[in-house]
């Protein structure tokens, strides 16, 4: 198996990029476990796709989708703010720390994962790429790590 490869996301994706957040065990681990509407979704999307400031790419292992990771800033300088979701069978094999570090290689500045703290998964593998906790961006029911270029 050949690393992820990272390609910018395109309107085409929207449908994946809803289905894999729209599974349940993503919803349970996410900042916001609601469900997500689709009309909602597909508004939400544009607006990644056309934000001067982010980046959203699809992962893709031998030409196969395997999830999806964006990176937003509010505006063009400031610490972004990173965000993955991988399609369950591609789970537990490294290949979320591998897209997190291509992201983060792919992208001009430090970064930010807020993550819940039953979220295990998650904390390991932003830690696995080098990502460390940040208390000062901690908040009640999120913990922060940050990563900043060597």
């Amino acid at each position: 198996m050949s690393g992820p490869d990272l390609r910018a996301a395109g309107p085409g994706d929207r449908d994946q990029v809803l289905a894999w957040n729209q599974a349940p065990d993503v919803r349970a681990a996410s900042l916001d476990p609601r469900p997500i509407d689709p009309a909602a979704h597909a508004r939400w999307f544009a607006a990644r796709l056309a934000d001067p400031h982010g980046q959203m790419w699809i992962a893709e292992v031998e030409g196969v989708g395997v999830g999806v990771v964006r990176i937003e800033r509010e505006r063009g300088d400031g610490d972004g703010r990173i965000s993955i979701v991988l399609d369950p069978a591609w789970r537990g094999r490294g290949v979320g720390r591998a897209i997190i570090t291509a992201a983060c290689a792919a992208d001009p500045g430090a970064v930010v994962a807020e993550i819940r703290p039953d979220n295990l998964a998650s904390q390991a593998a932003f830690a696995a790429a080098g990502f460390v906790r940040w208390p000062p961006r901690d908040r009640a029911g999120v913990l922060a790590y940050r990563w900043s270029r060597p």
